[in-house]
């Protein structure tokens, strides 16, 4: 155990200390960004801002009918709906539980969305085990919050298998609204934020605590 928050505490620093040097997010420490790059990453972040301002005022976007209203957004990555992504549509084509001729319309309405990411004493179980790992939003004293850090992973790992360091999963609004409507918070939100532009440690989803900008 020692070893490993060791490691982890290097590969945390390691990353703090590139960030400081980038002078643009996406390249490495050994070379400033040409005028290409830098023209690239500005047309990807405006396109970015297009897709969240359209989705922000239109509603078709969402399939499942869990979506909308939006329940937070704080980027373009809050924005999918699960019907938009194969491996959840995939669970959903499965039959009803006691009903062979209907089929799960949204992601939480299957029976292991509860059973994974709702269920207290399960997540509470699972806390107990990824603070035990060293996971820090594990150790939260804030219940809820420490569930909903559980519930995020549970949810990735249950659809998409393995997460951690790099291996970051964005979650559909109607499962990260489910989440958070079961185990709200008084604080506010951090949205999903991908593994290059993020300083929260290996495998993290979202840390509640921090305060919003």
């Amino acid at each position: 155990m020692a070893e490993y928050e060791r490691q982890r505490a290097a590969r945390l620093k390691d990353r703090s200390d590139r960030r400081q040097r980038l002078d643009s997010p996406g390249w490495s420490d050994e070379d400033e960004a040409t005028q290409e790059q830098l023209a690239e990453h500005q047309a990807r972040q405006e396109e970015r801002q297009r897709f969240f301002d359209l989705r922000m005022t239109t509603e078709d976007w969402c399939k499942c009918g869990g979506c909308i209203p939006v329940y937070f957004a704080k980027s373009w990555l809050d924005l999918y709906c699960c019907q938009e992504f194969e491996e959840f549509k995939t669970i959903c084509q499965q039959n009803k539980l006691y009903n062979d001729n209907e089929k799960y319309k949204c992601i939480v309405e299957h029976p292991a969305f509860f059973h994974q990411c709702l269920y207290p004493f399960l997540l509470d179980n699972m806390r107990h085990i990824y603070s035990t790992a060293g996971h820090s939003g594990a150790n939260k004293k804030d219940l809820n919050e420490a569930r909903r850090y559980i519930a995020y992973r549970q949810f990735t790992s249950w659809v998409r298998g393995r997460c951690g360091y790099k291996e970051r999963r964005c979650i559909p609004q109607c499962a990260t609204k489910k989440i958070r409507q079961t185990f709200p918070s008084e604080k506010g939100y951090r949205g999903y934020e991908e593994a290059s532009e993020s300083e929260l440690s290996d495998g993290e989803q979202e840390v509640d605590d921090d305060p919003l900008p």
